[in-house]
């Protein structure tokens, strides 16, 4: 009898830290889905929230929107973020007063370069040729596809980002890895998950 009740005391206790284990995934992933929706639907400064305090001790949240938008809002690019999809869930890990747990997901937008002045056929041709190829140094050939009837490309590259949460469970919030933000990275990640990039 004793037997049997440390088998099922075992087994209980191996579903509810499986079950655990895949809550903070899932919030991480509602989390992750309510931050692009934001960021879709050009609500920026809310989708602030969604960022770790620790980065806006670098660049304030005003100063972030503004850079965003001015980006987003150029005059000679035209942007639209379509979606973003997790492909991947690491597991979490705690260091020092945080969780942390590695995700990579897929990003999709369009972009299309604006002529600063009328060109002809041929111009256009090689405009696109110029751009197609610095966007694929940049993603990836797979990762670039070009409208050529609207000049629109569709770029989807996969992306990788750290969700961080104080309690492992919810209020999962998020950092990009980007290439070249070294500097950046090293001022919101602990070393032992900067080590891991």
């Amino acid at each position: 009898m004793k037997i049997k009740l440390m088998l099922l005391t075992s087994m209980f206790l191996f579903l509810s830290l499986s079950l655990l284990a895949q809550d903070y995934k899932v919030n991480i992933n509602k989390r992750f889905k309510e931050f692009s929706d934001l960021l879709v639907a050009g609500e920026y400064t809310k989708s602030m929230d969604y960022i770790p305090d620790a980065f806006f001790k670098i660049v304030s949240k005003e100063e972030f929107v503004a850079a965003f938008e001015q980006i987003l809002k150029s005059k000679q690019v035209e942007y639209k973020i379509i979606d973003f999809k997790i492909i991947e869930i690491q597991e979490s890990k705690k260091i020092d007063s945080n969780y942390y747990a590695k995700l990579k997901y897929t990003s999709t937008m369009k972009m299309r370069f604006i002529p600063s002045e009328p060109e002809t056929p041929d111009e256009e041709k090689t405009r696109l040729n110029l751009a197609k190829n610095a966007l694929i140094n940049t993603f990836g050939a797979d990762n670039v596809q070009l409208d050529e009837l609207t000049g629109f490309f569709t770029i989807t590259p996969t992306k990788k980002s750290f969700a961080i949460s104080q309690n492992g469970i919810t209020d999962w919030k998020f950092m990009n890895i980007e290439t070249g933000q070294q500097g950046l990275l090293e001022k919101v990640l602990p070393k032992e998950i900067m080590e891991t990039l």
